[in-house]
Order: C-alpha cells, then structure tokens, then sequence
C-alpha cells in the first residue's frame, strides 16, 4: 500500500514538475528563434543600408562588390536605374528571378507573410521587407528599396538572405537543451524521492498506529468475549445454583470489561475524528480537587496508600475549562498511580498556578518508569509491565488524558518522582482560546 503510494506520489510529482519545466523550455526556445530571426533581419538591413550609403555618394557597385556579397555574406545582390542593371551570381537553390518576381507580383505579394508590411516614405526612398519562399523548402527575407541616387535618378536595389529555419535554429542554437531536460528530470527524480519519503513517513507512522490499534483493540476484546462464550456455554450444564451465580457475575464483569474499553475506543475516535466537544466553563478548581480526593480515598485505604492534597492557602484561580473532562484526567491518573504503588505508600495530588498557567500534579511512589519507556506511555494500549495481570487496564487511559489535555490547549508531561516513583505534570492555561 504505501510501496505504491510512494510510486504515485513520484509519478504525479515528476509529470507536473517536468511539464512545467518542458513548458518553461518551449518557451525559451521560441525566445532563441524570434532572438535569431530578428539578428539575420538586422544583419541583411545593415547590409542594404551600407549599400544604399555607397550609392548615394557615388560610388557604384563592382562585380567584385558583387562577388564579395555572395560567397563571404551568402547575400544577392541585384541593382538597376534608368539605363542599367547588375546583379552578383546565382548562390542559393532558388533563382533569383523566381524571387523577385514574387516581389513583383501583388498577387503573390499579398498571400505572403509580410514581416514588416508598412513603407517608409519619404522624397528619396521607399523601402519594403518580405518574406520570400523558395522552390523547396528554403525561405529568405527579401528587402527592396528604391532611392534617388547621387544624380537624382530612381535606382531599385534588392537584397536576398537566406531564412534560417525554425529546425536549423532548434538544431543551432538549442542542441543542448535536450541535455538540460534529462538533467532536471534526473534532479526532479531525485528529489521526488527524497521529499515524497520525508513526507509520507508520518503517514506510515499513521498507517502502522492504525493497523497496531485495530489489533490490538482486537486482542483486548477477544479474551473477554472468549471469557463469556465459554461460561455460557457451560451455563446450562451447571448443576448448582452457587455454579449458576458464578458463570453469570463473571458474564457481568466482562461484560462490563467490554463495556469500559468500547467507551474507550468510542472517546479516542471522537477524538480522532475531531467531534470530541469539550464543554468549556469558568471552573472552581479547589472545589474539583477537593471533591476528587474525596473520591479516591477509599480505593487508596482498601490498598493502604496515603493519599494527600496540597493545595495553595489562597484560593486557585477559576479556570475555562470542561470540569467532567478534567476529573476524567485526574481519575485516570490517580487510577494509574494507584495500581502501581505498593500498601504503605503515598500518592500526592498538588496544585499551584502562575499569571498564565494552571498547573497540578499526581505523584506516586511506586517503581517509576524508565526512561526508555516514558515516550511510549501515551501510546495506545501501551501498558509498561505486559506481565500484569489487572483485567481493569488496556493501556487506553493515558492516550485519553493526553486527548482531553490537548483539547484544553494545555501540556501532560512526566518525570521521575525524587525518592522513586512517577510525576505527573498538566498545564492548563487560564485563558483558554476556544476553537
């Protein structure tokens, strides 16, 4: 299960990520093409307007010019007035009469894409840019320009360059973006890996708490639902009365066994689930310590434990919070302390605040807690002596108490008691923030 959770996880993470950046990539090279198309642009009107600056001061083109044009600058070159025309030699696939007869048509002139479609006009010249197509697959930017010349004569020249393609830009200028795609993907893999696995380790810790839980849970209640089976079973089989009444009292006490842990397991999903609704009230704590400690005094005499209250000479702040939730935590702790204290010793119930936090304590005697252990007493179903055999604790009582706790926004913390045994430390706040 989370094996292929971990794999889709990755998955989903290396698709949004890698289409993201392949998007980012595209977008980059569409930028190099237009950065590319529009320096050839600039290169071939450098060139016409050298050509143009040179003729208008009078000084005419050579066959040399002509030459120089086409095989160092891969540039055509066609010129004429009102007497004569030159051009420089063939150099591209396409011939230059197929080019400028697509410059001379209007037909032609119109079903092509004009990179810059506006003339500027002024008395001396008037220039146009287009966008030729070769017989193949070649394509060339065309410039014509006509200008009066150094006698005021109307000259026409034409300067062709070849247009590089889309691809051969692609194939020029981005080869290595291939490279960095692989690259991020590697990096992208990488990390999935890392942050997915420090992401989902809570989930597995969820997961393995859940599956631990339910069996546990299931263990609990396996033994006292074996219990009542086999004594009714043999109900009817018992021939006396004092039999009778035996199989039945234990029936009952499973059956209240039963019933304490499902109340349990109910307040712990609540809690779960979110719907555990605390009923928050200005609280006398005095008055609940007192009446606390007047409830446990009797299962501490009939184990012989002393068990004792300090309490502060002034009165202890009231403080927002559910009285019954509250009782329920120190009913649990005194329960605990009570269990694991040996006759003859004392358990202590102590209270004291400061301006922000309300604070109490139960401390016990008893053999303590290793320090090992004390991070796995609120787990569920922990119960630190597996050998003990008290039916009347499934290890659910300190993960209730640290429920409420957390419900009240306040803090449970153990320590070892000076001497031996266990402290245990809440912290509520005066001034509960309800949520």
């Amino acid at each position: 299960m989370i094996s292929k959770l971990r794999c889709r996880m990755i998955w989903l993470f290396l698709i949004f990520t890698m289409l993201a950046y392949t998007i980012l990539l595209l977008l980059f090279m569409g930028n190099a093409v237009l950065r590319k198309q529009g320096s050839e642009l600039d290169y071939i009107g450098n060139i016409t307007d050298s050509i143009i600056e040179q003729l208008q001061k009078g000084t005419p083109l050579t066959e040399q010019d002509y030459s120089a044009y086409a095989t160092k600058f891969q540039t055509w070159v066609y010129w004429s007035d009102d007497l004569s025309q030159q051009s420089g030699p063939e150099c591209f696939s396409t011939p230059s009469s197929n080019l400028i007869s697509q410059m001379d048509s209007e037909n032609n002139i119109k079903e092509m894409e004009e990179i810059v479609s506006n003339t500027i006009q002024n008395s001396k010249i008037s220039r146009t840019t287009y966008n030729l197509r070769g017989s193949g697959s070649d394509k060339y930017y065309g410039i014509q320009v006509v200008f009066s010349g150094h006698e005021n004569n109307e000259q026409r020249l034409i300067v062709i360059y070849p247009r590089s393609s889309v691809w051969s830009i692609i194939q020029h200028d981005c080869s290595w973006y291939p490279l960095i795609w692989l690259v991020m993907l590697a990096t992208m893999y990488g990390m999935s890996r890392f942050l997915i696995q420090k992401a989902i380790i809570p989930v597995e810790a969820s997961m393995k708490s859940q599956k631990d839980f339910i069996a546990a849970a299931s263990h609990e209640l396996k033994a006292p639902l074996a219990v009542i089976q086999a004594n009714a079973e043999s109900l009817e089989q018992s021939e006396s009365d004092s039999s009778k009444q035996h199989k039945q009292v234990v029936i009952l006490e499973e059956c209240n066994r039963m019933s304490h842990l499902i109340q349990s397991l109910l307040s712990l999903a609540s809690s779960d689930a979110g719907s555990w609704k605390m009923n928050i009230q200005d609280t006398d704590m005095d008055t609940l310590f007192i009446e606390t400690w007047e409830t446990w005094l009797s299962p501490c005499r009939q184990k012989g434990i002393t068990l004792n209250i300090k309490l502060k000479e002034e009165c202890c702040p009231k403080v927002p919070c559910d009285k019954e939730r509250i009782s329920q935590v120190l009913g649990i702790l005194l329960d605990n302390a009570i269990s694991y204290s040996p006759p003859g010793a004392s358990i202590e119930l102590e209270a004291m605040d400061d301006d922000r936090q309300f604070y109490f304590s139960v401390i016990d005697h008893g053999p303590g807690i290793p320090n090992a252990e004390k991070v796995k007493v609120f787990d569920r179903f922990y119960r630190g002596d597996p050998s003990r055999s008290d039916k009347n604790h499934y290890g659910l009582g300190l993960s209730i108490a640290k429920e409420i706790i957390k419900l009240h926004d306040g803090n449970i913390e153990i320590a070892d008691t000076p001497g031996g045994g266990c402290t245990f430390r809440i912290s509520l706040p005066i001034e509960h923030k309800l949520s």
